[in-house]
């Protein structure tokens, strides 16, 4: 890999695209995400950007819940001047069979970001004395954390404003558009959430900088990298026919990598026959870890059909993982072989 690029600058890492992204989406099933307009610092809970204290206590009661902290902010930084802070609490995709379907659920924090240790993580539907609320729309949550890394900053931001802006003029977003659990009734109205909703958001880390710009399609926990600005536009209106964005996709973090790229092959499979699947539709499980050579997965669509996908694990050449470092190891699952299981298989 050449030191320098054309330009004379350093390359960023996400200058280069040799590693492929199905598998790489981050892994996870529970969100807690807090507006803040302000620095966030290189983590958000450094201390940098919410004091020692607070981001010492946050790190501690998100971690026994097993959620990730997400800090955000409207995109150009526009803040709610005397506004109080919103909060999301997003329970993703889950394999579990009798895992509840995947929600967001939106409360003001009119005491500060202290307030989120009122909340109890440990599932929907139980912080509505708080004032929890249902969010019927999803959230698009795009990588702007220059501190972190340059180029969520260089490429995230400009991103994250053009869909905003293409979000608040989509009549079929939000007037009518499905999107599974989580879509706006015929009226357009959003249940105590600000006309029009509040879609795409700037975000601390996401994972994976160098497939900027990175962003998590919540409530679904779909990761996505390496898009321009009319994919990021045609995503929302996919969005909105109830349809699975395939551009970009990285896969759901609720498998593991053989599991995303399995889902990820078989949902771009469907849509180039002319079937295209909804968010969070397909269902992943299969034996073999994530540790095996070769592993196979099993995808279903529910009265849609089953499909028996075969991975081979394989290492890649060294990549950038983040500006300013020296190039690592890489590995990706590659898809070997698929095929459509018949009634009994």
């Amino acid at each position: 890999m050449s030191s320098r690029t054309d330009s004379g600058r350093s390359p960023r890492c996400s200058d280069t695209h040799g590693e492929p992204l199905p598998g790489t989406a981050k892994k996870g099933t529970t969100y807690l995400i807090v507006e803040h307009s302000h620095g966030w610092g290189r983590d958000v809970l450094d201390g940098e950007a919410l004091g020692a204290e607070l981001a010492a206590r946050i790190r501690e009661f998100v971690d026994a819940a097993g959620a990730a902290f997400h800090l955000i902010r409207r995109p150009g930084r526009r803040s709610r001047e005397g506004s109080p802070i919103r909060a999301y609490l997003i329970f993703t995709s889950s394999p579990a069979p009798d895992a509840p379907a995947p929600s967001i659920e939106a409360c003001d924090l009119p005491g500060g970001i202290e307030d989120v240790f009122d909340l109890d993580l440990s599932g929907p539907g139980r912080n509505t004395v708080l004032g929890m609320r249902p969010v019927p729309h999803p959230l698009v949550l795009v990588c702007t954390h220059g501190k972190r890394d340059l180029c969520c900053a260089v490429k995230g931001r400009p991103m994250a404003s053009a869909m905003r802006a293409a979000a608040s003029s989509m009549e079929a977003l939000l007037r009518g558009g499905s999107t599974g659990p989580c879509s706006v009734d015929g009226a357009g109205s959003a249940s105590g959430v600000d006309e029009p909703p509040d879609v795409v958001w700037e975000s601390s880390h996401t994972g994976g900088h160098r497939f900027a710009p990175s962003m998590i399609l919540l409530p679904w926990g779909y990761s996505y990298g390496r898009i321009s600005t009319d994919q990021g536009m045609a995503m929302l209106s996919t969005l909105a026919r109830g349809e699975l964005p395939l551009p970009g996709l990285r896969g759901r973090g609720c498998y593991d990598g053989p599991g995303q790229a399995a889902e990820v092959h078989v949902a771009a499979e469907l849509s180039a026959g002319g079937c295209p699947v909804a968010p969070g539709e397909l269902a992943v499980s299969g034996d073999g870890g994530a540790t095996a050579d070769t592993v196979r997965r099993t995808v279903t669509r529910p009265d849609g059909g089953r499909w028996a996908v075969e991975l081979r694990h394989r290492y890649l050449p060294p990549v950038l993982k983040s500006c300013g470092k020296e190039p690592a190891a890489a590995d990706t699952w590659e898809v070997t072989g698929s095929r459509r299981l018949d009634p009994g298989e």
